[in-house]
């Protein structure tokens, strides 16, 4: 039967995709805290340290330090992804605008209009966010890119 000829060759493929996701998605957790390390430590540097008196500024202002530190390390290692800044970046900015907002909107919300003490947004935007930048650098900035 040919069909079973070809179940060892799906396989190997099928676990090959699963090694290159892992690999993807390890290399995106270490990126990731790489760029969160830089947008937490931006924000608490800001309003601990220089006594910023907005904390809502100072999160988005760590949302950028953190973006950059995130592209470059996902363009360059997490996807493999060269050349191509004038197709990658402006997805991934527009993405990066959306989690900039909801961060800002989070930090808006709960620091300014609720009360709560500016770590409690952060920590909440810096669980939610990693999550959805993952999903949509994996099926929209980045797709299609294979590493070599």
């Amino acid at each position: 039967m040919p069909s079973a000829a070809f179940r060892p060759l799906v396989h190997r493929l099928v676990e090959a995709v699963r090694a290159l996701l892992a690999q993807r998605l390890v290399r995106f957790i270490l990126v990731g805290g790489t760029a969160t390390a830089a947008h937490a430590g931006t924000t608490i540097l800001l309003v601990d340290g220089i006594g910023m008196a907005s904390p809502t500024l100072a999160t988005i202002l760590g949302t950028v330090v953190g973006i950059a530190t995130s592209y470059l390390g996902n363009w360059a290692w997490t996807f493999g992804a060269r050349g191509g800044h004038a197709h990658h970046l402006p997805r991934f900015l527009l993405v990066y605008s959306l989690i900039m907002g909801f961060n800002g909107g989070a930090m808006y919300v709960m620091e300014a209009t609720l009360g709560l003490h500016y770590l409690a947004p952060l920590f909440l935007t810096l669980v939610i966010s990693p999550i959805l930048t993952f999903l949509l650098n994996q099926h929209f900035v980045f797709r299609n890119v294979h590493r070599a």
